[in-house]
């Protein structure tokens, strides 16, 4: 879309708004709040609480610590987790959408994505006062933005510019950078397309692929090759469509 938009004249923007250790900042009674407002089903949200509210130990071999009582986290990396984090993010979400129409905005647990496209003057404006709506939302709701927050244009100077309004508004926590990681890719705001993030990638890959064919020679049988169908192969072509690999 973002390549689309700028072959066709437009300029693009965006601001990546990173929560600063947000699953260790989550109040439960915010998010117990947050999901019955959407309608969340309670059975299973009270079983989910218990899950991630349970005590939790520190385990060294067969060694055990005294149970850990939580009282400020949910747990990272459960197939619920995500939901919850969701759930607990959508109002800022709303909220600044509802200033901000002609914005577009996603989030992926602590990576919230704002995007305009338009005039360069309108893009300027629209992702400076939608940052400037999102960022005092989230500290509001208990989290902080992290200081690898970034904004990204299409145009440097556009990005530069946002980000001169926003250290005039008091937010100097945010930077203008080339390109911003999003989940697996670079994102570039369509003026030239960045394979850094893949790049890397792909060395971790060759790097791990020598040591399953070390292993590949003591170890004979599916089992290594396993290690290479189950989880290099797909490390290694994850997002290559999204890229332009065939």
């Amino acid at each position: 879309m973002d390549e689309t938009s700028y072959c066709m004249g437009s300029t693009v923007g965006s601001s990546h708004v990173d929560i600063e250790t947000f699953y260790g900042n989550v109040d439960p009674g915010r998010l117990i709040t947050a999901a019955l407002t959407l309608v969340f089903p309670h059975a299973l949200l009270s079983v989910l609480v218990f899950v991630h509210e349970a005590p939790r130990v520190l385990r060294a071999g067969q060694c055990y610590s005294e149970p850990v009582h939580i009282t400020t986290t949910i747990l990272a990396g459960r197939t619920s987790s995500n939901s919850l984090a969701r759930g607990l993010l959508h109002g800022c979400c709303e909220n600044m959408h509802i200033q901000h129409p002609r914005t577009i905005k996603e989030h992926f647990v602590n990576d919230t994505y704002i995007r305009v496209e338009g005039s360069r003057a309108a893009v300027v404006a629209d992702l400076t006062s939608a940052t400037l709506t999102l960022a005092p939302l989230l500290e509001e709701s208990g989290f902080r933005v992290a200081g690898k927050s970034v904004v990204v244009a299409s145009e440097m100077k556009v990005a530069k510019q946002v980000v001169s309004n926003l250290l005039a508004c008091g937010r100097g926590e945010i930077q203008a950078a080339c390109s911003a990681r999003d989940l697996v890719v670079d994102i570039t705001c369509g003026a030239r397309r960045s394979a850094r993030v893949m790049s890397k990638r792909l060395q971790t890959v060759k790097a791990r692929t020598k040591r399953v064919l070390r292993l590949n020679k003591f170890v004979k049988g599916a089992r290594a090759n396993k290690l290479w169908k189950t989880g290099l192969a797909p490390a290694a072509t994850y997002a290559g469509k999204l890229q332009g690999y065939s």
